[in-house]
């Protein structure tokens, strides 16, 4: 089966592709992950490497997919995690969870956020690390836009956690 793609700025034009989109203005797919170098196999060979949690940071930053939640441990006793992903801020007010105006760029992702920023913990205070796919703290003041889960899961993971005097 051959398959003919439109390709626009934001990613492929769907309109012909996915069945129930009648609309004539072209629809097109967007997302981070084809927009930047995939580097996942790179990644991956790096981080099952990784010396040590410097090593490891510096292999997740390679790593284009937003919304994985890595963990870390060694036999020094670093802990760590982190999430990975390309991460960007549009304007205020533009709601990503629908079918944004592509045309105009008033849409359009307006700043990459750099790899630091994304949220993590490197040996938190707490002396663990855990996930539920629950929203991440903001930093700087943001939230980072994603689906995530309600944070019953994570409550419940923590409130376990913090009711051991000791964790091994």
């Amino acid at each position: 089966m051959v398959l003919n793609l439109k390709i626009s700025r934001h990613g492929p034009i769907v309109n012909s592709l996915i069945e129930g989109i009648h609309q004539k203005e072209p629809i097109a797919m967007s997302w981070v992950y084809t927009q930047q170098p995939i580097k996942i196999l790179e990644a991956t060979y790096s981080l099952c490497h990784a010396k040590n949690v410097t090593d490891f940071n510096s292999h997740i930053s390679l790593i284009a997919a937003p919304g994985l939640n890595i963990m870390y441990g060694d036999a020094t006793g670093n802990i760590a995690w982190t999430t990975s992903g390309k991460l960007y801020k549009h304007d205020t007010g533009v709601n990503t969870n629908f079918i944004l105006d592509g045309a105009t760029g008033k849409d359009d992702v307006k700043e990459y956020i750099d790899f630091s920023k994304n949220p993590q913990a490197l040996n938190p205070s707490w002396n663990y690390v855990y996930s539920a796919n629950n929203q991440p703290e903001a930093i700087d003041g943001f939230l980072y836009p994603g689906y995530y889960l309600p944070e019953d899961r994570a409550k419940r993971i923590f409130n376990l956690l913090e009711s051991k005097e000791q964790l091994d």
